[in-house]
């Protein structure tokens, strides 16, 4: 971060409940969160983008649905855009883990900005560190893949922001390309690290020729 981020995070660190790490250079979302796994010593894991705003009952909530329903490994909720001038449409996200399971095909069914699991999955999952964006759905894919159980909450718990700047707008063909390329060694159950490059450069050739992606056109606020 170029913004001072730091520094005022240091000033948290006199509370002993707030350790602050930080990477000597960029390293990217998916190495620094691997990273920020492996030191956790907590029950329960949960992110917040730089950009996006928590509800302050967001841990309440869903730290209590995870006490409650202990079947229940990894929890979303529904959540509201807003941008600097006004708050946009709220999602509507499926609640139960067989639902969720099947929106698979066509949606990353456990929204990132409100995504809480327990520890226990997210040491036993890396992040890819190869993609750069959709590597929550990939995570996703894989946690299904173990056997691990999803629920979303029908409740607001996390303000996600969009604007020109965001990834969702900026990168929207990375995203899709990446979110393409996790479905596809998904479906295929890709074993082999060398195999996995090798496909990727084929299915990337490919994708990045569709008309689907070259019409697309970046995300913005919606009512």
């Amino acid at each position: 971060s170029n913004d001072n981020t730091l520094n005022i995070l240091k000033r948290f660190k006199t509370n002993p409940q707030i350790e602050v790490l930080n990477n000597s250079k960029r390293m990217g979302v998916s190495y620094t969160r691997n990273f920020l796994i492996s030191k956790a010593k907590g029950k329960f894991i949960t992110f917040l983008d730089s950009d996006d705003l928590m509800c302050p009952d967001r841990l309440e909530l869903q730290i209590g649905f995870l006490n409650q329903n202990p079947d229940i490994d990894i929890l979303g909720s529904n959540y509201q855009e807003f941008n600097e001038k006004r708050l946009g449409k709220i999602s509507k996200v499926k609640l139960t883990s067989p639902c969720i399971v099947k929106a698979f095909s066509y949606m990353s069914p456990v929204p990132n900005p409100t995504l809480m699991m327990r520890s226990s999955v997210a040491k036993s999952i890396k992040f890819d560190e190869q993609l750069t964006s959709a590597e929550d759905f990939d995570f996703l894919l894989k946690a299904h893949q173990h056997g691990f159980k999803f629920a979303n909450l029908n409740y607001v718990t996390t303000y996600y922001r969009i604007h020109k700047q965001s990834l969702s707008s900026s990168k929207k063909f990375e995203m899709q390309l990446n979110t393409f390329l996790a479905m596809e060694r998904y479906q295929q159950n890709i074993k082999s690290k060398n195999n996995t490059h090798i496909i990727i450069n084929n299915l990337r050739k490919r994708f990045s020729n569709s008309s689907y992606i070259k019409f697309s056109s970046p995300r913005e606020l919606t009512f």
